[in-house]
């Protein structure tokens, strides 16, 4: 009767021994993967981490004062216009670099396949001192936001204004304090302030 349950104890020892030996196992396969051959690399470096190639900006790259910025006096000074105050000077002062390489036109085909025109004037067509008039032609600025043609007319007429203000830059003044005046028409000027802002 001993000798029975010995045998069945060495019988059970011996079992749970070869499960853990194959749970070992088991263990060890699911570790190592199945295909330890590195890999080939890739042709370009972390290309799945590639930046994707820029799209046309939607917002202006440096930021020009508007016509919102103006400083306006109280009513009991007058009105209009602080001819006096910082912003006013700088602006007119930045405008004085540009006085000689006025009038500028450029003519060019946006990102976006539209064909669009800059056109700044000499500085005695220009509205006042301190105001630079920056007008750009060949954009629809009545385009609904629903229209398929909105995108292509904000993102040709941010680029063409990056064009200016870069060419601003060229001439060795600050956009940053330039007033400018982004069209002749309200309608016009909302807009593309509406575009500048990211709307």
């Amino acid at each position: 009767m001993k000798k029975n349950k010995l045998a069945l104890f060495l019988l059970a020892a011996v079992l749970l021994f070869l499960l853990l030996i194959y749970g070992y196992f088991q263990l060890l396969q699911k570790a190592v993967p199945k295909d330890t051959v590195s890999p080939s690399p890739a042709p370009y470096p972390f290309v799945s981490q590639a930046v994707k190639p820029k799209t046309p900006r939607r917002t202006l790259y440096v930021q020009p004062k508007t016509l919102d910025d103006l400083p306006i006096l109280p009513l009991e000074q007058g009105g209009g216009v602080d001819a006096s105050s910082k912003i006013v000077k700088q602006s007119t002062l930045e405008i004085d670099k540009l006085e000689k390489a006025l009038p500028f036109t450029q003519d060019f085909t946006s990102r976006a396949g539209i064909t669009v025109s800059i056109v700044i004037p000499s500085r005695s067509a220009q509205d006042n001192p301190w105001t630079l008039l920056i007008q750009v032609f060949g954009i629809d600025y009545n385009t609904p936001k629903t229209s398929p043609d909105y995108k292509l007319m904000r993102d040709s007429f941010l680029e063409a204004a990056n064009k200016a203000l870069f060419w601003i830059e060229q001439q060795g003044a600050n956009p940053k304090n330039i007033i400018i005046s982004w069209g002749d028409k309200k309608l016009i000027r909302d807009t593309a302030q509406a575009w500048i802002h990211g709307n």
